[in-house]
């Protein structure tokens, strides 16, 4: 579910139960192939980098429109060339999302992961290459998806130059996500190398406050000024090496560049970077980035908190807090798991792959339980492991999808990547680009929707279909009641509970006792509202006319209207108590 978006197949299922251990490396690596792991990778590095803000706030219109850098910038407007909407909303998303190809591309051709800093190209897919005037020979250029690497050209002063491609922080689309000013001259971009690459939180040199007056008897305070230079002395030598690109227009190349004598010489560490490489700062940046130890840590971070949903512990600095100790040793043998990954990392060529494979099996995402409740001293020291997380807007829909077979919102829309997208702790990659990782009032009443409006879709269309195929109901039919068929019932409960939250439960288990009272609870008082007429058959907006996953009318012969013996409601109330449990909601 969380790599893919699926259920594992019965045969996956029964093979890592033969294989252990050995087995269940071997279909991660099988999941790590698949299409929909490359769009969670994409997902993943979106938390990172935050360019999809640029699929509702158009990438193509942030570039340089004014100059011949980029052919078909201005045909991509109506005023200049009408172009039919779909075709302009593909050139948007390819622009828009190059800088996650990017990574995309890396990963699924096993090259090593540094490539997305020391990559001296970019990837485009057909609608990309069209609008940049790139020349990109395509198996198929009607595939809007197909990525293929290129360059990209520009002309200055006459004569054309090499866009010096350093992977990642030369996509027009990040320089645009974090643009620089002629005031801020390119130190929130080198902020952004740190954070992103070099698990660096420079911010974090400057935690005491400073005395807004400090820097003002010094003519250049960023230099001079101890209390500023010493960020300045971290943040500006990185800023240098953007200096090829323009103050106030993001992505335009300069010849010659331009650099400010008053700040810290352009750099890395101690050193210096050569004048004659001023053209190509960013390539001779990203060569020591990516051999930099930080950085295979910074990416072991990314995936960890992706997959857990929490940050890495940060070193504990109160030494007076009353779990001062045990919050350093669960620092100390959390540091060392992840530099253990990082290591493997480093010695696998870069593979990605192994950081996902290693983070999975560690006991930070796989904790279940213990034997015996811990000790208050021991919480501590166990504070990472195990936690569990809430499942993120775009993990539960496609986790309702696998499981129920159904979107929440109904074919073409999905309630939780829309309307419920922000309310439920979701991103929009412009203002809000911090997911919540606990549940609120708010998230808990979208929840409860969900469950309700999913059970009333999912529960009777299912029970359209043959019973070898419904996902839901395989084992039950709309005239099993508890007088005739319990121990129908209660096997198919079992069902659910295995499908939807994972359980492996017998048919007379507690968690099952309490579905299937629920079940029959929920039928005897249906079945009495009925006879009472103060319910009527009709299932009202839970029928199943139309198959919800493609919209198309049921055969007639299929379609369920009524619900005579309250059945059916008696099994939506299953489903909604189960896709309601924080099993459900939480991984």
């Amino acid at each position: 579910l969380h790599l893919v978006g699926r259920l594992p197949s019965a045969e996956e299922r029964a093979a890592v139960v033969d294989g252990g251990e050995p087995a269940l490396r071997a279909a991660l690596d099988v999941f790590m192939t698949e299409d929909a792991f490359y769009e969670r990778l994409a997902e993943i590095y979106n938390d990172v980098f935050f360019t999809d803000t640029y699929l509702t706030r158009d990438g193509v219109g942030t570039l340089n429109s004014a100059t011949p850098d980029w052919p078909n910038v201005l045909k991509y407007f109506d005023k200049i060339d009408v172009m039919p909407a779909d075709q302009k909303a593909r050139i948007r998303y390819a622009v828009s999302r190059e800088p996650l190809s990017l990574v995309q591309y890396v990963v699924r051709n096993d090259l090593p992961f540094t490539d997305i800093l020391l990559a001296p190209y970019t990837v485009f897919t057909p609608d990309s290459a069209f609008l940049y005037g790139v020349d990109v020979t395509f198996d198929d250029p009607a595939d809007a998806k197909e990525l293929k690497p290129g360059t990209l050209k520009v002309t200055r002063n006459g004569k054309e130059l090499a866009f010096p491609h350093a992977g990642v922080l030369t996509s027009p689309m990040w320089l645009n996500r974090f643009p620089t000013t002629p005031t801020n001259r390119n130190r929130h971009r080198a902020r952004k190398v740190y954070d992103q690459f070099l698990a660096t939180d420079v911010l974090a040199l400057a935690s005491q406050a400073i005395d807004p007056a400090a820097g003002s008897t010094f003519a250049n305070p960023t230099r001079d000024a101890s209390e500023c230079a010493k960020c300045h002395r971290v943040v500006d030598p990185i800023a240098g090496a953007f200096q090829a690109f323009d103050r106030n227009n993001q992505e335009f190349l300069l010849d010659p560049p331009v650099w400010y004598p008053e700040m810290f010489a352009p750099g890395y560490g101690n050193e210096l970077m050569p004048t004659d490489e001023f053209k190509t700062g960013l390539q001779w940046l990203a060569k020591r980035v990516a051999a930099d130890p930080r950085f295979s840590l910074a990416t072991v971070y990314t995936v960890y908190r992706a997959l857990t949903g929490r940050k890495p512990i940060a070193y504990p600095t109160d030494s007076k807090h009353p779990d001062y100790k045990q919050l350093l040793t669960a620092w100390e043998l959390q540091d060392e798991a992840l530099r253990a990954i990082s290591g493997e990392f480093i010695a696998a060529n870069y593979d990605l792959k192994l950081i996902v494979r290693e983070v999975l099996l560690s006991p930070y995402y796989r904790g279940l339980n213990m034997g015996r409740a811990p000790t208050d001293t021991r919480k501590a020291e166990l504070v990472a492991v195990g936690t569990g997380r809430l499942s993120t807007p775009e993990l539960l829909s496609r986790k309702i999808q696998a499981i129920a077979g159904v979107r929440w919102g109904g074919t073409g829309t999905d309630l939780l990547l829309g309307d419920y997208k922000i309310l439920y702790g979701g991103i929009d990659s412009f203002d809000v680009t911090q997911r919540l990782g606990d549940i609120n009032q708010i998230m808990a009443s979208v929840a409860t929707r969900m469950a309700l409006e999913v059970a009333c879709v999912a529960t009777t269309f299912d029970f359209t279909k043959p019973a070898e195929e419904r996902l839901l109901f395989p084992l039950v039919d709309t005239a099993d009641t508890p007088e005739i068929n319990e121990d129908a019932i209660r096997n198919n409960i079992v069902h659910l509970h295995d499908r939807i939250l994972g359980e492996a439960v017998g048919p007379n288990d507690a968690s099952v006792n309490a579905s299937y009272k629920l079940f029959a609870d929920t039928y005897a008082q249906g079945v009495q509202a009925l006879i009472d007429e103060t319910e009527s058959t009709s299932l009202g907006s839970c029928q199943a006319l139309k198959d919800p996953t493609t919209n198309a009318d049921l055969p007639a012969e299929r379609q369920i209207k009524t619900d005579d013996t309250y059945v059916i409601r008696a099994w939506q109330a299953v489903v909604i108590y189960l896709l309601s449990d924080y099993k459900f909601l939480y991984e």
